[in-house]
Formats: C-alpha cells, structure tokens, sequence
C-alpha cells in the first residue's frame, strides 16, 4: 500500500470568521468547500443537527486549499471544547506544517499582512529551513523551506 497525499488536517475553531480571514485572505489558501449547518437538519443524530435549527446558515466545515488537492479543514467546535493551554503538553496533532518555495519572502509578506512571526527563518535539525506563526485560534502552524540536504528529501 503506498498513499498518495495528505488530503487534510482538520482543527476545530470558534471563531470561523477569523478562520476564512486568516487561511483565505491572509495565507491566499481558497475556501473550496463550505458546509452550512442546513445540511444537518435532518440529521437528527448530528452534532450539527442544533445548529441547523437554530442558525441553518451558519458554517459548520470549511476546507481551505493549500495545495493541489490538500486542505486545512476547520471544523466548528462544539459546546464544552477546551482551549489548550500549551499545545507541548498534548497528545495527538501538534502542529500543522506548510512548505514554500521561499521562506524569507513569505516571512516579509506574512510581516506586511501583520502575522506575528513566533520563530524566525532558521535551519532545522533536519537541514530544513522553518518559521513558526499561529492562526487565530492558536494552531501552531510551522512554514518550511526545503534545502538540497534536508532530511525530508534525501532519508536519514
């Protein structure tokens, strides 16, 4: 069996505004596909089912594409979800990761649209250049650069 990509990481968020703001408008990743809380109305069993009714127009899941065919899905988080209060202290996903072809000029055009860069271009232990920013619900989001060296590439 081999896979052929990562189809989508997915987080769930409160804010889905500040969501398509960020991933859309800022990163430039397209929302491609949008569920309304609508398609869960006869969906009794649903989390989403509520929200149908009280807001049918409300988005639930949004997928915003960052490649061909690869997606960061935000889900929107149910009643009773916990903020992390340091995402090293967790198990499960860490991080989402996005590659570029050049990291210095995505770090001056990410400053421009006023992310915060947490951790500045610099070469990995996996002699691969990365930056670190957060979305807007604290996802931390690592951006890499690939070098003729780096590990993803050549195995280790």
């Amino acid at each position: 069996m081999k896979f052929n990509a990562l189809m989508h990481a997915s987080v769930f968020c409160e804010n889905m505004d500040a969501m398509f703001e960020f991933y859309e408008k800022i990163l430039g990743c397209p929302a491609k596909m949008v569920i309304r809380n609508y398609a869960y109305a006869d969906k009794t069993d649903s989390p989403y089912y509520k929200a149908a009714q009280a807001d049918p127009n409300g988005i639930c899941i949004a997928y915003f594409e960052v490649g061909n065919g690869q997606y960061i899905e935000c889900i929107a988080a149910g009643k009773g979800l916990k903020q992390k209060e340091n995402w090293k202290e967790y198990l499960g996903i860490s991080h989402l990761a996005l590659t570029v072809d050049d990291i210095f000029k995505t770090r001056d055009e990410l400053e421009k649209r006023e992310v915060v860069i947490d951790s500045p271009p610099r070469i990995g232990n996996s002699a691969t250049w990365q930056m670190w920013i957060y979305d807007p619900e604290d996802n931390p989001i690592e951006i890499m650069q690939y070098t003729e060296n780096s590990f993803q590439l050549t195995g280790h």
